[in-house]
């Protein structure tokens, strides 16, 4: 009855809404990359129908992260001092397994037949 006072809630964010809520991180709803190129650590760039869109790349030292879609290319961007890339490696920090959002419950069903 009173649909068209509702905000339109499109998939992606409806997922990121819910998965956001168990505190891991952003989820990306089509993780093929973007014409924009491949995600790399140190990609600046906004989330756009559930797809990360690169603008640029914060380490300049790796030719490979640059972003060559934009048409000119965003302005050189100082070099970041030696190690400031220090990855973080936490194993198992998110197990593989279901994660569910509030109210959503995993189910398993199992069935045999014999002929």
């Amino acid at each position: 009855m009173f649909d068209w006072f509702r905000s339109p809630q499109t998939i992606d964010r409806v997922y990121a809404r819910s998965l956001g809520a168990l505190g891991c991180g952003y989820p990306v709803w089509l993780p093929e990359p973007h014409d924009s190129g491949e995600t790399h650590i140190g990609d600046v760039g906004f989330m756009l129908d559930g797809r990360l869109i690169r603008l640029f790349n914060i380490d300049t030292a790796v030719k490979e992260k640059k972003v060559l879609f934009w048409k000119p290319p965003f302005a050189h961007i100082e070099p970041l001092p030696e190690g400031s890339f220090i990855i973080n490696r936490r194993p198992n920090l998110l197990p593989s397994g279901t994660y569910c959002s509030h109210g959503v419950y995993q189910t398993r069903l199992q069935a045999a037949a014999d002929a």
